[in-house]
């Protein structure tokens, strides 16, 4: 009697120890959304999510969805962009530690020269790239060329401009597409780089990024939304008046023809959302 009552605790123990076992393992793939499928010839599956990592284009409002995930509570909290690198280092220290070519960065990864990791398509692809064992989801925001380049314009490193007449647009635009990107395809540190150049598994269209993230996020079982008390805007105020219309037909043609592929991935995003 006494050794079947042993037995009994034994198997008890046994049973306890293995819910517990496998539910520290369940919050740890919720905590940092790893990729695996636990199938022990139990009979027990554990459902997981797949890893899902956003890639942030210049100019595209990376910095909106990265501080507004950052800012989130729980498994929602994410270190994406920026703070995957940077999450506990003040800026410029970052810079030094990780820019590429810079004199403390050691990183033996690809990269371009001149650009920070969370802005540089080649770091990206090493990091993120989809394979057998990390099956990592990237995502990212498109955005048509010709209103990013106004965006690039009116930021300015987030500087004042002081001269934004229709015509200094134009004068600005067509250096940087006959001249700067000529010279260097990393200017102002990938800030100028095709989107379709990054590596980027999902892409959400610009024109409606609240209700394409958030239905992206829904899909991952990710409780984070955007709305518009998320937007981070960064643009100096300065030349705030300018608009895609005051691009001339000169500039128009230099910034497509620059960016064609950037223009057709555009322009298919645009006609499955209008379905």
């Amino acid at each position: 009697m006494k050794r079947s009552k042993k037995l009994i605790t034994i198997i008890v123990l046994i049973i306890f120890s293995v819910i517990c076992i496998f539910s520290v393992i369940r919050n740890i793939i919720n905590t940092y959304n790893i990729d695996i499928d636990i199938d022990l010839d139990l009979g027990i599956k554990i459902p997981v999510k797949q890893a899902v990592m956003f890639v942030h284009i210049p100019k595209t409002a990376g910095s909106t969805i990265e501080i507004a995930a950052q800012n989130s509570n729980g498994t929602s909290k994410h270190n994406w962009g920026f703070f995957e690198f940077c999450a506990n280092l003040p800026f410029s220290k970052c810079v030094k530690k990780y820019k590429c070519g810079g004199k403390e960065n050691t990183d033996e990864s690809p990269c371009r020269l001149g650009c920070m990791p969370w802005h540089d398509p080649d770091r990206l692809q090493f990091i993120h790239a989809n394979n057998s064992s990390t099956k990592k989801v990237t995502f990212c925001v498109i955005r048509h060329p010709v209103q990013r380049m106004l965006s690039s314009f009116k930021y300015n490193r987030g500087m004042r401009r002081k001269m934004c007449s229709v015509n200094d647009l134009n004068r600005w635009a067509q250096n940087i597409m006959s001249s700067k990107l000529l010279k260097n395809p990393n200017y102002e540190g990938c800030h100028f780089t095709p989107q379709t150049d990054f590596p980027c598994s999902k892409s959400i269209l610009f024109d409606d990024l609240e209700g394409q993230f958030n239905d992206l996020m829904n899909e991952y079982e990710i409780d984070l939304v955007l709305n518009k008390k998320s937007v981070v805007k960064r643009n100096s105020t300065s030349c705030e008046s300018r608009t895609v219309r005051d691009f001339n037909n000169v500039t128009t043609e230099m910034i497509t023809a620059y960016y064609v592929n950037d223009m057709v991935h555009y322009n298919q995003l645009l006609t499955l959302h209008s379905k």
